[in-house]
Order: C-alpha cells, then sequence, then structure tokens
C-alpha cells in the first residue's frame, strides 16, 4: 500500500511497487525449481508433486484475486467495519486493476 499522497506525485509508483513484487517472486519460484531439479531428475519426487507445484495457490494481482477481494470488502460492509462497501477501484491504482 502507497500512500495516496505519493501516489498522485508519482503515478508509476504503484505499477513499479507491484512489478517488484513480481519479480522477487518468479526469482523465488525459479529458485525453488532449480532446487528441487535435482530431486525430480533421479526420481525421488513424483509427477505427482511436480503437478502439484504447477499450480499457483498464490496468485497476484486484483484481476486474478477479484473475487476474493470483493467478498473481503462485502464482509467488512456487512460487519460495520465500513460505513459502505468500499469499490475496488477506490483502493487500487488504476494502472493495477488489470494486472
Amino acid at each position: 500500500m502507497i500512500r495516496r499522497s505519493i501516489f498522485e506525485r508519482y503515478p508509476w509508483a504503484a505499477l513499479n511497487i507491484y512489478n517488484a513484487f513480481a519479480k522477487a517472486r518468479a526469482d523465488v519460484l525459479r529458485a525453488r525449481d532449480t532446487s528441487l531439479l535435482r530431486h525430480f531428475e533421479p526420481g525421488l519426487i513424483g509427477d505427482d508433486v511436480r503437478r502439484a507445484l504447477a499450480t499457483d495457490p498464490m496468485v497476484y494481482g486484483v484481476k486474478s484475486n477479484r473475487k476474493v477481494l470483493e467478498t473481503i470488502t462485502q464482509y467488512v460492509h456487512e460487519q460495520g467495519l465500513a460505513a459502505r462497501r468500499v469499490a475496488l477501484e477506490d483502493m487500487f491504482a488504476p494502472s493495477t486493476m488489470d494486472l
């Protein structure tokens, strides 16, 4: 999260932060795959594990998480933690809405 005042002054900041996190995540996944390769090649870890690792349990971005994010905003409103249901467009920078 970045302050609105910072975003207004540097509108590219939100997208740069997203890209930095995405790159860091890709680096971690690449390192994981490299370290697991020595276990896959001799068959110490089966194809079932390879398939499980191929799925992404922690997808990034508003687009991929829209349903979950909208459910959270609904719950927050229903539980009286917010006076209104906040739209995702009010929480995320326009440049990140399609990611």
